[in-house]
């Protein structure tokens, strides 16, 4: 690139930190939430003992995720992932229920 090149004023991406340890921790989890979250939409809506189990497995697993502080970008994603699908729960059936989440929001925003 020559001085006159315009991408030579564009800033630079900090290279990618690879996933490894905690993350690599809250990156599995997030996909153990996901397919809980997948699990439970499928289950009938009169099935109410497999809702209730299927309900307290994917609040233990959020539980966690909201435990963590992410590490990396994909982390900060995943769990912001898992954030908007309880909202999105919360806010039909318990708007109280949400202040928790939203200060998880709040939290990956200050973080960057």
């Amino acid at each position: 690139m020559t001085d006159n090149d315009p991408r030579a004023s564009r800033p630079r991406r900090p290279p990618a930190r690879s996933v490894s340890g905690h993350d690599a921790a809250l990156l599995r989890l997030c996909q153990v939430f996901l397919r809980q979250h997948a699990a439970a939409l499928a289950i009938p809506s009169d099935d109410d003992e497999a809702l209730d189990a299927a309900m307290v497995a994917k609040w233990d697993t959020s539980d966690q995720i909201q435990a963590m502080r992410p590490a990396s970008r994909a982390g900060t994603l995943a769990k912001a992932r898992v954030t908007l699908i309880m909202l999105e729960e919360n806010c039909r059936d318990d708007p109280q229920g949400i202040a928790p989440h939203v200060a998880t929001i709040r939290d990956l925003i200050e973080a960057g």
